[in-house]
């Protein structure tokens, strides 16, 4: 059953919080407590609407609560500990954030990030293949593309000129001189590949030509990395980064909380009898 809200509906409220809009039982909701979380900018209209549903979900929150309150024993609704733990961890938790954010060093150089990449290979082992390429992407009936299959497996500097500018004007997309590694399985997002064997497919192509009823695709493998094998560093650069860090905020912690309870006992604030 909803719960109206209207003006002939309205009781006199008390301690100053104006009128009450809703009742259940002994506790009510008061004009002021809806007026303090109702957001801002909204038309009468909206206004009223917004009320009508908040109004209706307090009602049933209150009558839920009071069900369970008379329902549930002593012991199942006694949360008291429950509540000091999750203080105690809440404190705990917002203290420790506020001191790694003041103290944390977030500086990580090249040479930190390869010595971790050396030292940890083997936690880096690919999961999937990736790779490395070049394509362009054009409609099948995209004009001198003799020219373009020779300019896209040329290796001469002024044929990839000619090829970027053909690429500026033509291309429904492409992508040349990235050097950004790519999960092979991604590549189903622009490129149709379809293949049962990856690794023989990676093997045994350089250049790939392939189109469907309204595009012609050119792809160039500039360089794979086959599942099992360990990681380039680019690729799991900003994974090492992550990693140092979390293990530098751990260590802070640990130092913090170390020097909290080595200044307990010499202050005698702790102790164990």
């Amino acid at each position: 059953m909803a719960i109206g809200l209207s003006s002939c509906s309205l009781l006199v409220g008390e301690d100053d919080k104006g009128d009450v809009v809703a009742r259940v039982y002994d506790t009510r909701l008061y004009q002021e407590d809806l007026e303090e979380v109702m957001p801002s900018g909204l038309s009468k209209e909206d206004s009223a609407i917004w009320a009508q549903k908040y109004i209706n979900n307090w009602g049933k929150e209150q009558l839920i609560i009071k069900k369970a309150e008379f329902n549930l024993a002593d012991k199942e609704k006694d949360f008291e500990e429950l509540v000091q733990q999750y203080r105690n961890d809440l404190l705990k938790f917002t203290y420790q954030e506020r001191f790694v954010n003041e103290h944390l060093d977030t500086a990580i150089s090249k040479e930190q990030i390869l010595e971790y990449y050396n030292a940890h290979q083997s936690e880096f082992e690919l999961k999937e293949n990736i790779l490395k390429l070049n394509y362009l992407v054009l409609n099948t009936e995209t004009p001198d593309l003799a020219k373009v299959r020779r300019w896209f497996k040329s290796n001469k500097p002024e044929d990839r000129i000619e090829l970027e500018d053909y690429a500026f004007h033509y291309a429904r997309t492409s992508s040349f001189g990235d050097t950004s590694w790519v999960r092979y399985n991604d590549l189903s997002k622009f490129i149709p590949i379809q293949t049962y064997n990856q690794q023989e497919f990676l093997n045994h192509n350089k250049y790939v030509e392939l189109n469907d009823s309204t595009s012609i695709y050119f792809v160039e493998i500039l360089n794979y990395k086959i599942a099992d094998d360990v990681s380039p560093l680019p690729y799991v650069q900003s994974t090492i980064k992550n990693i140092i860090l979390n293990k530098r905020k751990q260590e802070l912690i640990a130092t913090m909380e170390e020097r909290i309870v080595n200044d307990a006992y010499e202050k005698n604030d702790f102790e164990i009898y």
